[in-house]
């Protein structure tokens, strides 16, 4: 029977059965979890399994962090021209943030498979900082 990689998203056979200890979407240890692996691509599962268990936490303090000040500068902009300027910076750190800290949802990995998942969350990463660069050449009046 084929599996489907959690590496490359690819259904083949020969893969090898790795057991990893996984968070959960907030950060939170999670026990172990059975992938399915390449073997010439399991010891970048392995990294790449203990890259999000060890900053997954991170990750999501700097989003929320991010957001909610992001957000405080769009409802201060009326009343505070630096508020601009905090929105913009806001989303560069988000930018900053998606591209260090490539996580993506774990329907997005089982579907894609975490090499292009992590791809695809680093592109979004550019995209952000790309609408921060536009937003910044934007100046209210």
């Amino acid at each position: 029977m084929e599996q489907r990689s959690a590496w490359t998203g690819r259904r083949m056979a020969g893969l090898v059965s790795v057991r990893l200890p996984v968070v959960d979407r907030i950060g939170r240890p999670a026990g172990e979890k059975e992938f399915w692996v390449e073997p010439r691509h399991e010891a970048e599962l392995r990294r790449w399994v203990e890259y999000v268990n060890r900053n997954g936490r991170r990750f999501l303090a700097l989003i929320l962090g991010e957001t909610v000040l992001g957000l405080a500068g769009a409802f201060l902009q009326p009343n505070w021209q630096g508020a601009f300027w905090l929105v913009v910076a806001c989303m560069v750190g988000l930018g900053a943030t998606i591209f260090v800290y490539p996580f993506a949802t774990p329907e997005t990995n089982r579907m894609l498979g975490m090499r292009r998942a992590r791809s695809l969350a680093r592109a979004s990463g550019v995209l952000v900082l790309a609408m921060a660069a536009f937003l910044a050449t934007q100046l209210p009046s």
